[in-house]
C-alpha cells in the first residue's frame, strides 16, 4: 500500500466518525426538545355509578410545552356538552380540578363521560363510563 492511500483512508475514517457523532448529537437534541402535554383522570376520583343525582371527577394537566400554553377543556355527558373553560399553564405547570355535574333523572345508561383538551396544536381525550344509578 502506498502512504498516500493510508492517509486518505485515515482522513475519510475520521470524517465519517465526525459526521456520525454530529448526526447522533443532533438527533438526540431533537428528541430531548420535544414538547407535549400530559392529560389524565385522577385515579380514584370517579365512580362508574351515579350516587344521588351528581357525578364528580378530577382531571389533571401537566405541561411540558417549553413555554406558557393556553388550554381549552370541554366536558361531555354523552353527546351533550356540560362545560367549557380555558386556562394557561407555564412549562412544568400542573392543574388538577375537581368537577361535579348533575345527571338528568331520565338519563339512559351506559353514559360516556368525556373530557377533551386542546392546546392549539394537539387534541387530547380521557373518558370513563357511567353504568347506572345506585
Amino acid at each position: 500500500m502506498c502512504p498516500d492511500n493510508d492517509n486518505i483512508i485515515g482522513k475519510t475514517a475520521i470524517a465519517a466518525i465526525a459526521v456520525g457523532l454530529l448526526a447522533t448529537v443532533l438527533l438526540a437534541a431533537d428528541t430531548v426538545s420535544d414538547s407535549y402535554t400530559s392529560f389524565y383522570l385522577k385515579p380514584g376520583s370517579y365512580q362508574n355509578y351515579v350516587t344521588g343525582s351528581k357525578i364528580s371527577f378530577t382531571y389533571g394537566v401537566k405541561s411540558f410545552e417549553k413555554k406558557s400554553t393556553g388550554y381549552d377543556v370541554k366536558v361531555f355527558l354523552g353527546k351533550s356538552q356540560a362545560m367549557e373553560k380555558e386556562f394557561s399553564l407555564a412549562d412544568g405547570g400542573i392543574k388538577e380540578e375537581t368537577l361535579s355535574f348533575d345527571v338528568p333523572k331520565d338519563q339512559a345508561f351506559p353514559l360516556k363521560v368525556t373530557v377533551l383538551l386542546n392546546n392549539g396544536k394537539e387534541n387530547y381525550e380521557v373518558h370513563y363510563w357511567l353504568k347506572g344509578k345506585q
